[in-house]
């Protein structure tokens, strides 16, 4: 999908959109926006600063940047959730691996070394 198309999404529909994104595509999808929001916050310093202050374009150049901003957010998150989500499975098939090759003893001396260890 294209990044106007996710500009023009209200903030659920995007958080739904980027779930289907792969990470690589996230990931540069972040980066537009992040170039999109450091731009506009160049562009209000640099007309502040030459004395060109126009309240209407102000106004419009804060509200694309906020839009943005959270559009950046809930990428942020989505990737979080992702490494979280990750993290559980590779803990669930350590455990799993770790009862196919451990005799049960062993097995129960290393779970409750870990549980000691929390």
């Amino acid at each position: 999908m294209e990044t106007q198309t996710y500009q023009q999404m209200d903030l659920d529909e995007f958080t739904t959109a980027i779930r289907r994104l792969k990470d690589d595509e996230l990931l540069t999808l972040k980066n537009y926006l992040e170039e999109s929001v450091s731009s506009i916050k160049m562009q209000m310093r640099d007309t502040r600063a030459n004395g060109r202050f126009d309240e209407n374009w102000q106004a419009r150049a804060t509200r694309a940047r906020s839009h943005l901003s959270r559009r950046v957010q809930a990428i942020q998150n989505e990737m979080r959730n992702r490494r979280v989500s990750r993290a559980k499975r590779l803990e669930q098939a350590f455990v799993t691996a770790a009862r196919q090759h451990l005799t049960p003893d062993t097995f129960e001396r290393l779970m409750n070394a870990a549980r000691e260890s929390m």
